[in-house]
């Protein structure tokens, strides 16, 4: 059922271990960070991402708060 709620929603979602790597995340925020699925996405911390770099940078650090 979460599943169905984080892949339904349009709203940008992301789950991250302590080490800020991505879980899981639904597609509207595959897309956002340059990805065509979610699964390519995966793995990954935002300083390896696709995403601009500022916008990574400044989120790496506030994750890791």
């Amino acid at each position: 059922m979460l599943r169905t709620v984080i892949d339904t929603t349009p709203d940008c979602i992301t789950v991250r271990d302590r080490e800020v790597t991505t879980l899981t995340r639904n597609l509207a925020d595959a897309r956002l960070m340059g990805y065509a699925t979610i699964e390519e996405s995966l793995g990954h911390t935002l300083l390896e991402s696709n995403a601009p770099r500022e916008l990574a940078e400044r989120s790496h650090a506030e994750d890791l708060r």
